[in-house]
């Protein structure tokens, strides 16, 4: 039986609209299925249940994981359309975020895929004292968005952003900040995960021990931990298996020493 946090125990449903005067905002849901996950307590399932949690459609899963506490807002795909019949300036974007320690209960340990690299993105640093909007080359931040470019709409004129914040150190719980320019009229507008915080964690990460260039997810610091079958050093089990973490990392540095000495 999972133990699920009260405050946490909501599903996010797909298309979820906020209106306003001068703009509508709709916010979807991403696929981030094949990605580590973390949820905010230790999750003890039973031994059924991880191969269960693999096998349901797409949707059930994510509802599972959102009704327990996954912290995994780090791209949030947002259509913004005209509302007003003066055009419509966006004119700056921030995060305005509360942070603290990073989630620790229970780590879904998979490898990601690789990354879209044509959708278009606004960057957010969720460590930095001021976390504006980056217009990234790649994923890596490449300036204030707001000063090379605002965003203009006029009635029922879409334009899709995807927001990618990023945390290196902390767990956040974040809404945005835009800035509307209507008429020569200045004011703002909040951006949030139907009237809740989006949520994201980063992963607790370790230098190597061969080499001190490198970090690696530090398994150790969570409580509970499930390894996907990619990533399970046995090879023998499908879809997730529960893994001891201080087993798994001295399971790990021998797969590593292996691979040195080929």
């Amino acid at each position: 039986m999972v133990e699920e946090d009260p405050r946490l125990a909501w599903v996010v449903p797909a298309g979820r609209r906020n209106v306003h005067d001068y703009v509508s905002t709709e916010v979807t849901d991403p696929d981030l299925k094949e990605t580590t996950r973390v949820l905010p307590t230790p999750v003890h399932l039973d031994a059924a249940t991880p191969k269960k949690l693999d096998d349901m459609p797409e949707a059930e899963s994510e509802a599972w994981f959102r009704r327990n506490g996954v912290a995994e807002d780090g791209i949030i795909k947002v259509v913004l359309r005209g509302n007003s019949d003066h055009k419509v300036r966006i004119i700056n974007m921030a995060a305005v975020a509360k942070c603290g320690p990073p989630l620790h209960g229970t780590l879904f340990y998979r490898s990601a895929g690789g990354a879209d690299d044509d959708i278009i993105r606004r960057g957010f640093d969720l460590d930095s004292a001021d976390p504006r909007a980056q217009l990234p080359k790649g994923w890596d931040p490449r300036g204030d968005h707001f000063t090379q470019k605002t965003i203009s709409l006029v009635r029922n004129e879409d334009v899709t952003l995807v927001l990618v914040p990023t945390t290196a150190e902390h767990f956040c719980e974040f809404t945005f900040k835009m800035d509307v320019l209507v008429n020569g009229v200045r004011t703002s507008m909040k951006l949030d995960n139907n009237r809740k915080p989006f949520r994201l964690t980063s992963l607790i990460e370790k230098r190597d021990k061969k080499r001190d260039d490198l970090t690696r997810i530090d398994v150790t610091a969570y409580d509970v931990l499930y390894v996907y079958a990619t990533n399970d050093l046995d090879r023998r089990r499908p879809g997730w298996s529960r893994w001891d973490p201080a087993a798994y990392e001295r399971a790990y540095d021998d797969h590593l020493s292996k691979l040195r000495d080929e």
